[in-house]
C-alpha cells in the first residue's frame, strides 16, 4: 500500500518519497494507520516537501511525528527526523536524536 503524502490543508505542503519504503504494520501506535514510512539511517531515504511561508515561524508552532528507532547514531551524531534548518536562517527548526558521546538525547 502505498503512502499517502498529500497535504490535507490548504497550504499544499504535500511530500515527495525519496527511496523510503512502506512499511505495513498492526503495532500500535500505528494501529489506526497501518502504513508508515521505514527510513534507514544508513541510506539517503526520506520524505521532503518544498520550501512554503506555511513553514515558516511566525507565531506559534506545533510540529507533531511518531518515530521507531531502529538503532541509534554514533557517538556525536544526530539523526535528524524532522527539520526546517538552515545553519544561517534564524527560523529554522529540527527535530533529532543526539548521540551525546553515550548519552542519548532529543533536540529541538
Amino acid at each position: 500500500m502505498a503512502l499517502d503524502l498529500e497535504d490535507k490543508t490548504a497550504n499544499n505542503n504535500d511530500l515527495t518519497n525519496v527511496n523510503t519504503v512502506t512499511e505495513e504494520t498492526v503495532s500500535l501506535p500505528f494501529a489506526a494507520s497501518t502504513s508508515a514510512a521505514d527510513c534507514e539511517s544508513t541510506s539517503s531515504q526520506y520524505l521532503t516537501a518544498p520550501d512554503s511561508a506555511s513553514l515558516s515561524i511566525t507565531g506559534n508552532l506545533t510540529l507533531e511525528c511518531w518515530v521507531k528507532f531502529e538503532s541509534t547514531p554514533a557517538s556525536g551524531n544526530l539523526m535528524m527526523f524532522l527539520s526546517k534548518y538552515n545553519e544561517n536562517a534564524k527560523r529554522s527548526y529540527f527535530f533529532a536524536l543526539w548521540n551525546d558521546v553515550g548519552t542519548l538525547r532529543l533536540r529541538f
